[in-house]
């Protein structure tokens, strides 16, 4: 586990993670909240299914996350159609946020 990335682990159930995604004390990547709030619940909860391929979509949703939560190559100009350039691909971080 990336440290930078995730601060705690537990194993928990489907019902005591959405009590936890209720709790202002914990913060959640809003990445995981966006997929669990589209469907995360319920692809959880047929997790054999889902693993063989069958709960999934091709359906790309775009998340506008909080500042706190925007990398370097997030700039400013990406938008709904222009999605988010690689790492790579940005030039200065001037051009953040």
């Amino acid at each position: 586990v990336d440290s930078e990335e995730v601060a705690n682990t537990k194993y928990v159930s489907i019902a005591q993670l959405k009590e936890m995604m209720k709790d202002p004390q914990h913060i959640w990547s809003p990445w995981f909240l966006g997929i669990m709030e589209r469907g995360g619940f319920e692809w959880w909860a047929d997790l054999p299914n889902s693993l063989a391929g069958k709960n999934t979509n091709t359906a790309i949703t775009f998340f506008d996350p909080d500042p706190a939560f925007v990398a370097d190559y997030n700039l400013r100009t990406h938008t709904r159609q222009t999605g988010v350039l690689s790492s790579s691909s940005s030039s200065s971080s001037s051009n953040t946020r």
